[in-house]
């Protein structure tokens, strides 16, 4: 079963390779054609940079620069700092701290997570573990490998988690804490194997070489370095191939003393180390030839090999160089301060900002309370008025009233009298019917 899990993850590694290459393909033509949006050639060459990451370091880094121009074109923050932090890691590989550092210092001030991925952030804290311990600087590698874990743990991202656990393992190792080491070693593994991540495999396999030689198992050491090795090469990820192919030199060579088998391999990881254009490959593959050569009792290229390493150590490794690093250290976090106090100032006018809005908003609503209350206080004062008006013209209309009352009273009164009188008049004068008969009657008695 174990087998077989084996051979599909290698025919999943061949497979992902062939659809890199023709996607390769596919972004250069795309980055040829003319009126491609800015905004689709920074994802174009973010893919590139991927793509030519731990291959052609010289490549990723030109592609990084102009990702950072074409972002820094249209203000895409997050390709900005993706871009730094491409050209951070290739530098790291190539054994330039200090620009590795100036990298990740301006990667840091150009974050904000209001519009960046939250989680790019942790990307920058495990570049800044990962110069630290190349610097021989193991516990402040540990604190920022720490950090880029935090992160991943809160953004849930798996394939990040599994990747700070390996770091934590590097760093435990290092510090010769193997069973440290081992159990991070372990958890990073299990969940690379678990998501199918065929790098972090490779890596996880790397790690257990390291650890076994470590222990003194020289067996399980070799047998696991074959096994990344099988990754890598399948992947064309030439900076662990030269590293692991050194690695392997080195355990031939000091525990089992098949010194003809080493030289091979180191000539191998010279070779690749020039062509990744590292320093620090440079160094740690003339080293091992100088060792070599000395335990084959070839004393002149012993000289030769050690003389080039010392030449490639100088400049890494020196007493300006850590001074170097010291000044890196300092920069970093004077810059750091400098984003802090600019995040706490920016904050200040944004809340002097609320404040003052505030203090209007406050005038406002105190204003108009005081005009609704003067309006209430007038309307009350007219409503009263006008109930003192309604309440007079009642008392008028009341009084009217009565008066129209006792008027019609009166009236009723006269009324009634003149039917009275009339009704006596009438009683007391004969009718014109009688009064014409005794006037006919007086007339015939003159006659």
């Amino acid at each position: 079963m174990k087998k077989l899990f084996l051979v599909c993850l290698f025919i999943t590694c061949a497979t992902v390779l062939n659809g890199q290459d023709r996607k390769l393909d596919s972004l250069l033509n795309f980055l040829s054609k003319k009126g491609t949006k800015d905004s689709n050639r920074v994802s174009a060459y973010s893919e590139l940079c991927a793509y030519y990451n731990n291959r052609d370091i010289d490549r990723c880094i030109a592609y990084a620069d102009t990702m950072v121009k074409f972002a820094g074109k249209i203000k895409h923050l997050d390709g900005m700092i993706s871009a730094h932090l491409f050209s951070a890691n290739a530098f790291i590989d190539k054994g330039d701290f200090k620009k590795a550092m100036n990298n990740l210092v301006e990667g840091e001030k150009l974050f904000d997570s209001t519009v960046v991925p939250f989680e790019r952030l942790g990307g920058l804290y495990n570049s800044l573990g990962r110069v630290y311990l190349e610097l021989r600087n193991p516990d402040k590698a540990k604190s920022y490998y720490r950090k880029s874990l935090n992160i991943a743990l809160r953004t849930n991202n798996l394939k990040r988690i599994a990747s700070a656990y390996t770091n934590l393992g590097s760093v435990h190792s290092a510090l010769k804490q193997l069973d440290s080491s081992a159990f991070y070693a372990r958890l990073a593994l299990s969940m690379k194997l678990r998501i199918g991540d065929p790098v972090g495999i490779a890596s996880g396999y790397a790690n257990f070489s390291l650890l076994f030689l470590k222990m003194n198992k020289v067996d399980s050491c070799l047998f696991y370095q074959d096994k990344a090795l099988r990754m890598y090469e399948q992947m064309e990820d030439k900076v662990h191939i030269r590293q692991i192919t050194m690695n392997k030199g080195i355990v031939l060579m000091q525990n089992k003393g098949k010194f003809d088998e080493a030289i091979p391999l180191f000539e191998k990881s010279l070779a690749l180390a020039k062509e990744l254009g590292s320093s620090q490959a440079l160094l740690e593959s003339y080293a091992c030839l100088s060792d070599a050569y000395k335990f084959k009792g070839d004393y002149r290229k012993a000289l030769e090999n050690y003389v080039l390493s010392a030449a490639a150590g100088d400049s890494i490794y020196s007493t300006e160089s850590k001074k170097i690093a010291s000044e890196m250290e300092e920069k970093y976090q004077s810059e750091k301060k400098e984003k802090e106090i600019e995040l706490l100032n920016k904050n200040k006018e944004v809340q002097d900002s609320q404040i003052a809005k505030q203090r209007v908003v406050n005038i406002s609503i105190i204003g108009g309370l005081v005009l609704i209350s003067i309006f209430s206080l007038l309307l009350f004062n007219r409503l009263k008025v006008t109930r003192a008006q309604k309440s007079m013209i009642e008392l008028q209309k009341q009084e009217v009233e009565k008066k129209n009352h006792i008027i019609e009273e009166k009236q009723k009164e006269i009324l009634d009298s003149m039917r009275y009188a009339k009704r006596i008049q009438t009683a007391l004068m004969p009718s014109d019917k009688n009064l014409d008969k005794s006037i006919k009657k007086l007339q015939k008695n003159k006659t």
